[in-house]
């Protein structure tokens, strides 16, 4: 049986309550409110309505308040609402749909009138959903991309000097901290936005990939470097401008080539002007220059080399500040004496010696640190992928199938950080999570779905942050650092010229760390396919509309996991036609003809 939309109608008039549900109430599911306050708490709830029928003239609170409220409320401003009146003016019908109504129905109510409208206001919002969802969906497979170029360009740098690799990490994530804490101060507005801040986190790990351009004797010299040698060393913030200014005007309009390089080529200049290569000074130099400054040289501070111990963070914290307004800019210095300690937890979790960790531990009482996690997801394949990147990342994982699984676990067991899907049989994530906070308020804890749009309703809900299907190693990384990157709604879809794939097989292995993980993933995908595939089939049969939409989102999930691009637009064209009870046949044969294609791929690849 389709799932019905929800009508809220608000009237304080019983007899006008009456005639809206008896002229609604076959086709959709409809619940009342006899006031403005009722409304509000009713449209706040869990399930909120799908839309809302607004009388205008209530005792109290009128209708028009009412709008206001809805849409002042991240969690409600999204819900269509049609004012019901008895008014006529134009300047009434003008004031309300100034304030955000869809549309307007003048009383004495006409059933048939007010069927069409409601129904109309629903599709269009249908479209405006799925809409929304795909330019979401476009946005984090751009990112993704992004991502996945920027790690094998910065590998070019840890290839050719392997003590760059922890460097890097460490570096990038003190870029990150930096940017954001910047950002909550209301420090340069204009430049540290939410994207800004996520393409200065993905770019930073290209800050020495002009050292590609050094010849081995002096990169690899195992000692200080003579004055001829660190001149030619110097020469890498110029190789990587010229590398990365090269990739620009081949790839004009890339915002984080732009970023890359301005990091690249400035982030050895000084705020008083006697660094290198242009000897640059104060706000000339870009911002993102001036944060890599004080992230690389305390990095390099309190790291091991041949030629020196790791220096204590303390002592690093005091270099940092003596040289506050001559080597550094002394915002930057100041914004890294606010969260020292978060940037040494991080030096110490990503640091490349075991005496580099007992160093910056002296004086330190307290550091948590992410190594336990409780995983939750309902789709085998899912679970099984997911789990292998976490612990890919050194994590150890308790990986649960359902809600009550997953609360049974917190229960008995202590974790450092929760990541749970949202729709799961037994107890669904909202669940999950409501259960949990009534007991901990402070566990980090993250909702995995394919669409983070409406992270603020998430956070309403008790959720820390959202971690986007299908995501890369980056992005674990990021949430383990509470780095997570907020991605906003694209103005307008950018237009598809790639012709579809059946399975983006490069992308599997990179996401998934190499062929062989990929192989036995694969088989585990086709196995747990071919019973999705079955009970579709049956869902399809019986004719169960609800059922078949969401056998088309666990499918859909899956393919998203492994890169089949194709069968997840198949799969979410036909979960929301099935929700409509339109066409569930015929897009139900195309989803398992696409599927038997993407398992043929598979095993022509794997088998």
């Amino acid at each position: 049986m389709d799932q019905k939309a929800k009508i809220l109608i608000v009237d304080d008039t019983p007899d006008n309550i009456h005639v809206l549900m008896q002229t609604l109430k076959d086709d959709y599911k409809v619940v009342a409110a006899t006031n403005g306050e009722k409304a509000l708490k009713m449209a706040a709830a869990d399930e909120r309505p799908d839309i809302i029928l607004l009388d205008v003239m209530m005792p109290e609170m009128d209708g028009y308040e009412v709008c206001t409220r809805l849409k002042a409320d991240a969690y409600t401003k999204d819900i269509p609402v049609i004012f019901i009146t008895a008014l006529s003016e134009a300047s009434d019908e003008e004031k309300g749909l100034t304030l955000g109504a869809v549309d307007f129905i003048v009383k004495p109510i006409n059933p048939p009138l007010v069927k069409m409208r409601v129904k109309n206001q629903l599709e269009l919002k249908m479209h405006r959903d799925n809409l929304e969802h795909m330019v979401q969906e476009r946005t984090h497979e751009l990112q993704l991309t992004q991502e996945v170029t920027i790690e094998s360009l910065a590998a070019l740098a840890e290839y050719r000097d392997p003590e760059t690799g922890g460097h890097i990490r460490r570096t990038q994530c003190y870029m990150l901290e930096l940017a954001k804490h910047m950002q909550s101060k209301g420090l340069y507005p204009e430049i540290l936005t939410d994207e800004n801040i996520r393409l200065i986190y993905i770019s930073s790990p290209l800050h020495d990939i002009g050292k590609v351009g050094i010849p081995d004797d002096i990169l690899l010299k195992p000692g200080r470097l003579t004055d001829e040698e660190f001149a030619t060393m110097q020469k890498h913030a110029l190789y990587g401008h010229d590398a990365l200014m090269s990739a620009i005007k081949k790839a004009p309009g890339i915002s984080f080539l732009t970023i890359a390089k301005d990091i690249a080529s400035t982030h050895h200049e000084k705020w008083d002007g006697k660094g290198y290569p242009n000897g640059t000074k104060g706000e000339d130099i870009p911002l993102v220059g001036r944060i890599m400054a004080v992230a690389d040289v305390y990095d390099a501070l309190i790291s091991k080399r041949v030629y020196k111990p790791p220096f204590p963070h303390a002592k690093a914290l005091d270099i940092l500040q003596k040289d506050s307004g001559t080597h550094f800019d002394p915002t930057v210095v100041e914004a890294f004496v606010d969260i020292n300690e978060k940037l040494r937890g991080i030096a110490i979790k990503y640091a490349d010696h075991k005496e580099e960790v007992e160093v910056l531990s002296q004086g330190l009482e307290d550091l948590k640190v992410i190594k336990k996690i409780l995983l939750a997801e309902d789709h085998e394949i899912n679970l099984e992928v997911m789990k292998s990147q976490f612990e890919a990342e050194g994590l150890e994982v308790v990986a649960v199938e359902d809600g009550q699984k997953a609360l049974d676990a917190f229960q008995k067991e202590e974790f450092d950080m929760i990541f749970t899907d949202l729709n799961m049989p037994v107890m669904d994530g909202y669940e999950l999570v409501a259960n949990i906070r009534k007991t901990d308020k402070d566990i980090p804890i993250v909702a995995v779905t394919v669409d983070c749009a409406k992270m603020k309703e998430l956070k309403t809900k008790g959720f820390n942050d959202c971690l986007a299907k299908p995501f890369s190693s980056e992005s674990i990384k990021r949430m383990l650092e509470n780095g997570s990157i907020f991605y906003k709604e694209a103005e307008e879809e950018t237009e598809d010229v790639a012709e579809a794939v059946r399975i983006d097989f490069d992308a599997m292995e990179a996401m998934l760390g190499g062929a062989e993980m990929a192989k036995k993933m694969s088989v585990t995908y086709i196995s747990a396919n071919e019973g999705d595939m079955a009970e579709l089939t049956q869902r399809v049969a019986d004719s169960n509309g609800e059922g078949v939409s969401k056998s088309a989102h666990k499918i859909k999930g899956a393919a998203k996991m492994v890169g089949a691009k194709k069968l997840a637009d198949f799969c979410a064209e036909l979960e929301i036609s099935a929700k409509k009870g339109e066409n569930i046949k015929e897009l139900a044969e195309k989803v398992c003809e696409e599927m038997g294609l993407v398992h043929e791929a598979i095993k022509g690849r794997y088998v």
